[in-house]
């Protein structure tokens, strides 16, 4: 039987009790492997710089140099995957960490309940904001810092380009089945894709998205429909 890849993860947080329960909860997955801690932002720089894990999970209580370490380890190790635990939950900050180039972010009172699957995520290369941070944090990551897909559209399918018109348009899903003459799953399949594809967190992300192209570039979003 072919075995599980090992996912590699550096754990930094300045409070024990974290440490030990990130570190229990990652080491109960068969494929990733707890590989370092570090105490401080200093020792979580020098850490990652001389591991090179897959991913960094960096909880910090007080946030004075958090953006600073991101930036500084994404230009140090860029492959490694940032998942920041935040006690704050205030739209500007979370809105920082994003552009800081943090992969995902969730607050600390979700760790068991979110961690794993904001690690997962980042590893396969997907932006994640936990549950309770998606609304307020997606609207100052899109409005406040002016963000902006990572992939055009033009590198969608034109089955994806019409799916995202008719979404622009306030079309359902089951709407857009109907339209299209295919299953309402099919849909949620190829909206899954696009989300991937052009760098954004969740549907509502992906609403917003398609009305401002819509609104900018109708031409080029809107794609040839009966």
């Amino acid at each position: 039987m072919e075995s599980l890849r090992t996912a590699t993860v550096v754990v930094a947080s300045n409070r024990k009790i974290a440490t030990d329960s990130i570190h229990s909860l990652l080491e109960s997955q068969p494929d990733i492997e707890v590989v370092g801690q570090a105490a401080d932002n200093p020792s979580a720089v020098k850490l990652v710089q001389t591991l090179m894990p897959n991913v960094l999970v960096l909880d910090f209580i007080a946030t004075d140099g958090s953006i600073e370490t991101i930036q500084m380890i994404k230009s140090q190790s860029p492959s490694t995957a940032i998942v920041v635990v935040s006690a704050n939950a205030e739209e500007g900050y979370i809105a920082d960490v994003m552009q800081a180039g943090a992969r995902a972010c969730i607050l600390n009172e979700f760790i068991s309940d979110e961690l794993v699957f904001a690690v997962r995520q980042a590893l396969a290369g997907h932006r994640f904001l936990g549950s309770v941070l998606a609304t307020p944090a997606i609207d100052a990551y899109m409005q406040k810092r002016n963000f902006t897909a990572t992939v055009d559209c033009e590198a969608l399918t034109g089955r994806e380009r019409e799916i995202l018109y008719l979404t622009a348009q306030g079309y359902k899903n089951a709407e857009i089945a109907q339209h299209l003459f295919i299953s309402r799953r099919t849909v949620e399949v190829h909206r899954a894709h696009i989300i991937r594809k052009l760098g954004l967190c969740n549907y509502a992300s992906l609403i917003r998205y398609a009305m401002e192209r819509q609104t900018s570039s109708e031409a080029t979003l809107q794609p040839v429909l009966d």
